[in-house]
C-alpha cells in the first residue's frame, strides 16, 4: 500500500521510508505521529538516534551508496545498501527488503555509516568539484572541456582496475617535482581560491 499524502497515514501503513534532505529529516519526524510502522530513513550523515529523540516506536536505516540525478535512471540491484535498526527483528526485516533491491546489502552502525559517507563525498562530490574547476580553467583559455574527457576516463579507469587507488596517481606532486608546482601556482596567481586548493592538495599527495 502507498500514499501520496502524510495526512494518509493510517494502521495499515507498515514502512515508511524518509528520503528528503538530510535537515528536514528531524522535523518531519517531531512533526508526524508514524504509530507502529517502521520508520527508516536514508541518509548517510544522519544518525538513528535523531528518531528515538522524536519518539519514533519502531524505526531504522536504509542508506544507498549511490549519487542520484533527475536526469539519470540508476540499477537499484547494483547499489550498496547499508542498514540499521534498532530492534533485531526489525533489523531482519529491513535486511530481507533491501535484499530483494540491492545484491550487496551491510549492516552499519551510524558512527561507521557517518564515515562512510564522508568517503563517499569524497570519491564522488570532491572529485566531480575537481572536474568543475579544470572546466573553468580550460574555458579561461577558450578550450573545451572534452578535451580532458579521456584523461579522465583513464584516471578512474586505473583508479577502479585495482584495490588501491594510490597507485594509479601521477602528476608532479606524487613525482616530488616541486619546479613543476610552483609554476603551476604561479599561473594560478590570479584565482587565489584555486591556488590554495591546489596548494593544499599538492602537499597532501607528496605527504603520501
Amino acid at each position: 500500500m502507498g500514499i501520496n499524502h502524510l495526512a494518509e497515514l493510517n494502521n495499515a501503513v507498515e514502512l515508511i521510508i524518509i528520503s528528503i534532505s538530510d535537515s528536514e529529516i528531524e522535523g518531519v519526524l517531531k512533526a508526524v505521529n508514524f504509530g507502529n510502522a517502521m520508520v527508516v530513513h536514508t541518509a548517510g550523515s544522519v544518525p538513528m538516534q535523531v528518531m528515538a529523540d522524536a519518539g519514533v516506536a519502531r524505526y531504522g536505516v536504509l542508506y544507498p551508496l549511490q549519487t542520484f540525478s533527475c536526469t539519470r535512471s540508476v540499477s537499484l540491484a547494483q547499489v550498496p545498501l547499508f542498514i540499521e535498526a534498532a530492534n533485531p527483528n526489525d533489523l531482519q526485516e529491513l535486511k530481507f527488503l533491501a535484499k530483494k533491491i540491492s545484491s550487496t546489502v551491510t549492516e552499519l552502525d551510524s558512527q561507521q555509516r557517518m564515515l562512510l559517507h564522508v568517503a563517499a563525498v569524497f570519491a564522488c562530490n570532491f572529485t566531480n568539484h575537481m572536474m568543475t574547476i579544470s572546466a573553468s580553467l580550460l574555458k579561461n583559455v577558450n578550450q573545451d572541456f572534452e578535451l580532458v574527457k579521456p584523461l579522465i576516463q583513464e584516471t578512474f579507469e586505473k583508479a577502479l582496475a585495482g584495490d588501491n587507488p594510490a597507485e594509479a596517481q601521477t602528476g608532479p606532486a606524487v613525482r616530488g617535482d616541486v619546479v613543476t608546482v610552483k609554476k603551476h601556482m604561479e599561473a594560478l596567481k590570479n584565482d587565489t581560491a584555486f591556488q590554495q586548493l591546489y596548494q593544499l592538495i599538492s602537499e597532501n599527495i607528496m605527504k603520501k
